[in-house]
């Protein structure tokens, strides 16, 4: 079976997008091809072809990935990922994977970056889980908080309209130092008012928090009615919720956690650091369900050594294993200093090994190297480095992506 794999025209829209819904069990409305027709400079795209018919697809999506330190870096968001079911197990998405990551290299980016539909997939083609979240489901008779809120602000209900000017800066700025943050583009933000535009009537709720008329934070929430044996029972869904600093924050759940007639109230994608199983009087109550997020490809990883700022002075040896892309296999000196981060290559002995996939683990701070080695992940090679890395790869708060691609 000899594969093509290229780009595809605008011709191929309707079968690129035709192919991608039905590897996720659905098939494409008119309104989505037309988005992606729409938008489709917009897009880095990839088909593989068998004798001129189209059986994958691989998409990238350009974003900057917000790095420790405050720094940022050009990554490419990975996506529509797809293979027809007649043609899996023939090795089309490793050809992808391994074009794609060779057009990524040549373009200069040092990362990519993906959410998986299932978490065996991508470790073999380099990715590693850079960012955990959490999912949470409470009932909200038990969501009362050991200290109320006494924030100065208000909320203030408002249309999409209004959301679509405010939402984006406020976006970007609460993430601005967050590891793992992708602020959006015009096209992610797009896509995120895209059901609200074609149908005002299952447009989500977007509530504001203000301080003195400043926004400081905001959610998007939806609400199931439900109402067993005429009992309120309906289910408040958060979509997101953002917010400049903890007091805001703290606000906004207490307005969340008092609308009446509901009877649970689920969030999705927190921050494996958020403070609100804390804040709860009964902890107990949260239901809290750990996934991956983003994994992280090190395209090329001296350059994303060097690109992320450390939380202190130090220099390690890394022997990094890398079988799918070998131009990054070789050991490495790091030194890491206030002024920034060298990272070239040695024939120093190593003080730690490793391969890709770990060092993208730890790379946002989700993890650290102590603990990927105690999973049996990195080898110390030399007494002392561990507690060393611990300290050169800590990050003041945990890595959190909210854009999806």
């Amino acid at each position: 079976m000899a594969i093509e794999v290229r780009p595809i025209t605008e011709s191929e829209v309707e079968q690129y997008s035709e192919v991608t819904a039905a590897a996720f069990g659905s098939h494409t409305r008119p309104e989505s091809v037309a988005f992606t027709r729409e938008h489709l400079a917009e897009y880095e795209t990839l088909a593989a072809f068998d004798d001129g018919a189209l059986i994958a697809t691989a998409g990238i999506e350009p974003f900057d990935l917000v790095l420790p330190g405050g720094h940022t870096a050009p990554v490419a968001g990975v996506t529509r990922v797809a293979v027809r079911p007649t043609h899996r197990r023939r090795g089309v998405l490793s050809a992808m994977m391994r074009r794609q990551l060779d057009d990524i290299r040549a373009t200069g980016r040092p990362f990519a970056a993906l959410w998986a539909s299932e978490s065996l997939i991508y470790p073999r083609f380099g990715y590693g889980l850079a960012i955990p979240q959490e999912n949470w489901r409470i009932d909200r008779r038990h969501t009362a908080m050991t200290v109320e809120p006494s924030a100065p602000g208000r909320m203030r209900i408002i249309d999409p309209d209004e959301a679509k000017q405010v939402l984006p800066e406020l976006y970007d700025s609460v993430g601005a130092t967050r590891p793992g943050w992708m602020p959006r583009r015009a096209l992610e933000w797009a896509a995120f008012f895209r059901g609200s535009d074609e149908d005002p009537s299952k447009a989500p709720f977007v509530a504001l928090y203000e301080v003195d008329g400043r926004p400081e934070g905001y959610t998007v929430y939806r609400i199931d009615p439900r109402w067993p044996d005429s009992i309120a029972q309906s289910e408040l869904t958060v979509e997101e919720l953002a917010a400049s600093d903890a007091e805001a924050e703290a606000a906004i759940w207490s307005f969340i956690f008092g609308i009446d007639l509901i009877g649970e109230v689920v969030a999705q994608n927190r921050p494996i650091d958020d403070p609100l199983p804390w804040r709860l009087r009964d902890p107990r109550r949260l239901h809290r369900n750990s996934l991956d997020a983003i994994w992280l490809r090190l395209v090329d990883v001296p350059a994303a050594l060097e690109a992320r700022g450390y939380t202190s002075d130090g220099a390690l040896t890394l022997e990094v294993a890398d079988s799918f892309c070998a131009w990054n296999a070789g050991r490495y000196r790091l030194e890491a200093a206030e002024g920034g981060a060298r990272c070239t290559p040695t024939d120093d002995a190593a003080d730690l090994a490793l391969d890709v996939t770990a060092l993208a683990a730890c790379y946002l701070g989700a993890v650290r190297p102590s603990v990927l080695a105690a999973a049996g992940r990195i080898e110390e090679r030399s007494p002392g480095a561990l507690r060393k890395a611990d300290r050169l790869f800590a990050t003041e708060r945990a890595p959190w992506c909210r854009t999806f691609f």
